[in-house]
C-alpha cells in the first residue's frame, strides 16, 4: 500500500486542496485513494501531534490544545494513541491501494530534522511506498500571508517583530533536510507560482502531483479574502486584550467574538495588509542565493524559480 502525504507548506493552497478531498471523498476512493480526517479540522492536524509525541515534544498551539482537549503532555500522549488507532484501522479495513493525507503543519519550513524523522517513520511503519508533495511560495508573498494567519490565530506581533522573529525560509536548505530523511526520490517540490501551476490552476496541479483525476470545490471554499491594513491593527489590539486573559478558553472566546463582529464592519476600501517596499526588497535580497540554488539542483530547465519574485 501506498501512502501519498501532502506537508504544505502552510499558505500554499492547503485549506482549499482539503476542502477539495474533503468534498471529493467518495470520488477518490473510486480511484482507489482513501482519505480519512479524524479530527475536528480538515487539516489533518492530528498527524502533527503524533509525530510531536513520538520525539517527546508537547504541542505549544493553544488552538490546537483547545480543539484536541489537552493541556498537558499525557493528554496530548492520550490523543495521539487514540488518533493513531483510527489510522491504523483505516489502513486495516480498506481495500484503495493508496492513502492520501495532507497536513501542512508537517511542512512548516523551519522544521528540523527531528521532527521530519519522526512524522516518515510513522507513514514508512505503516506503508510499503511513501510519496511526499511540497509546494514552495515566494518568500515575501509567504511571511506577509504567514503574519496575517499568525494574527488570525491570536498573535499580538506587529508587523516589524515578526519580520524580526522570522527570517526569509532557506527553501534549498529545507529541501536537502527533508531529502536527507526521506531520499529525493520520495519528494516532489512543486512551486505555488500561477505561471508554474499545471493547467495555470491549484487543484489542477495537485491532481496532476498526486496521479488523480481533476479535484473540484467551490468557489466559495476558494475564496481567502485577505486582511486590510485596518483589519490587522485591529485584530493585533483584540489580540492584545484577549492575551490579558490567559491562553484558556476565556480569552479564546473573547478573541474569537470580538473578531467576528469586528469582521461584520464595513471593510470600506482599506488597502490590503501589505509590506513596505524596503522589507519587500529585503527579503527578496536575502532569499535569492537559496532560490538560485534550488534552481539549479531542482529546477534547472526554469531561468527563474518564482516569476511573480523576479
Amino acid at each position: 500500500m501506498k501512502a501519498i502525504v501532502h506537508i504544505g507548506t502552510p499558505k500554499t493552497g492547503t485549506t482549499t486542496l482539503q476542502h477539495a478531498l474533503v468534498a471529493n471523498r467518495e470520488a477518490l476512493e473510486r480511484q482507489g485513494v482513501l482519505h480519512r480526517v479524524h479530527g475536528p479540522r480538515p487539516n489533518q492536524s492530528e498527524l502533527l501531534i503524533i509525530a510531536q509525541t513520538r520525539i517527546g515534544r508537547p504541542v505549544s498551539d493553544g488552538i490546537l490544545q483547545r480543539i484536541f482537549g489537552f493541556s498537558s503532555m499525557d493528554g496530548q500522549s492520550r490523543v495521539a494513541e487514540e488518533m493513531t488507532r483510527r489510522i491504523d484501522a483505516d489502513i486495516e479495513t480498506t481495500d484503495c491501494p493508496r492513502c492520501l493525507f495532507s497536513c501542512e503543519m508537517l511542512g512548516w519550513p523551519y522544521r528540523r530534522r527531528r521532527s521530519i524523522q519522526a512524522y516518515h517513520d510513522f507513514f514508512s511503519e505503516r506503508f510499503d511506498e511513501v510519496e511526499y508533495i511540497i509546494y514552495l511560495r515566494p518568500q515575501d508573498s509567504w511571511m506577509l500571508s504567514s503574519y496575517s494567519q499568525n494574527l488570525k490565530n491570536g498573535g499580538t506581533d506587529t508587523m516589524a517583530e515578526h519580520l524580526a522573529r522570522f527570517e526569509p525560509p532557506d527553501y534549498d536548505a529545507f529541501v536537502r533536510r527533508l531529502e536527507s530523511v526521506v531520499g529525493p526520490e520520495r519528494l516532489q517540490v512543486r512551486l505555488f507560482d500561477r505561471a508554474r501551476f499545471e493547467g495555470g490552476d491549484f487543484l489542477t496541479d495537485f491532481s496532476h502531483a498526486a496521479d488523480l483525476e481533476g479535484l473540484t470545490v467551490s468557489e466559495e471554499e476558494r475564496r481567502n479574502e485577505k486582511l486590510t491594513a485596518v483589519e490587522a491593527a485591529r485584530m493585533r489590539r483584540v489580540n492584545e486584550i484577549a492575551a490579558r486573559l490567559g491562553h484558556g478558553w476565556p480569552g479564546f472566546l473573547l478573541r474569537i467574538g470580538l473578531n467576528r463582529s469586528a469582521a461584520l464592519l464595513e471593510r470600506g476600501g482599506a488597502p490590503a495588509l501589505a509590506f513596505s517596499e524596503e522589507d519587500k526588497a529585503r527579503i527578496r535580497e536575502v532569499a535569492a542565493p537559496s532560490n538560485e540554488a534550488l534552481r539549479r539542483y531542482r529546477f534547472p530547465e526554469l531561468d527563474t524559480l518564482f516569476p511573480s519574485m523576479a
